[in-house]
């Protein structure tokens, strides 16, 4: 210890200061280095969160999706303004999501890219509709899983969500609760305008 002292001295930091030619004025204050090896922490925390939630993602056909904002073709719908209004509200959404904690819905028809925005398909369950246009409710344990983990995410103290959740779906919500109760997706489907997504009269673009 004492050795290390010694090596640590004012008059040997001085030395090297000179010999390196730094400039003292300009060296980050304990606060700043205080501040920088927080950010960095934080930092190391979501990247390992990143991984984790890569890790546990269940992927349709066991094939990982990568898809960033920049690969959302605007040009393949007609309606290029709807389009680009749809990427840019999804990439402020996903901005705010870094640092704040709110459910947002995805809807509209089967192709139209929203899976390419968020997360996969909610309400597939359900099958398809009955010849009157009804979707019947899905199997029981389906049903109570669901509002399990629906409620996992909601704040019971507080009647509001504690976790984010993203969903997709090519239902309205009206048609989400016939297959589900209406706790689950009251839930799941947040009510603010701002936080959903619509993709109404846009058409599917895969190309099979």
């Amino acid at each position: 210890m004492e050795n290390v002292t010694k090596l640590f001295n004012q008059a040997t930091i001085q030395k090297v200061v000179v010999a390196r030619g730094i400039d003292t004025t300009k060296l980050p204050t304990k606060e700043e280095l205080d501040h920088q090896t927080i950010d960095r922490a934080n930092a190391g925390v979501i990247a390992n969160r990143k991984r984790y939630y890569y890790r546990m993602s269940v992927w349709s056909g066991g094939v990982p999706l990568r898809f960033s904002f920049n690969d959302w073709q605007v040009d393949k719908q007609p309606n290029q303004a709807k389009a680009r209004e749809l990427g840019n509200q999804a990439f402020k959404l996903a901005r705010q999501l870094e640092t704040n904690q709110f459910n947002v819905a995805l809807a509209g028809g089967p192709g139209v890219g929203k899976t390419s925005l968020a997360l996969d398909d909610f309400g597939t369950e359900g099958g398809k509709p009955t010849e009157k246009g009804f979707y019947k409710p899905v199997h029981k344990d389906l049903r109570t899983l669901m509002y399990d983990v629906a409620n996992a995410r909601w704040n019971l103290n507080i009647n509001d969500g504690k976790l984010a959740t993203i969903i997709t779906t090519n239902n309205t919500r009206s048609q989400l609760e016939n297959m589900y109760s209406g706790q689950t997706i009251d839930r799941l489907y947040t009510k603010n305008i701002n936080c959903q997504l619509l993709f109404d009269n846009m058409e599917g673009v895969r190309s099979v």
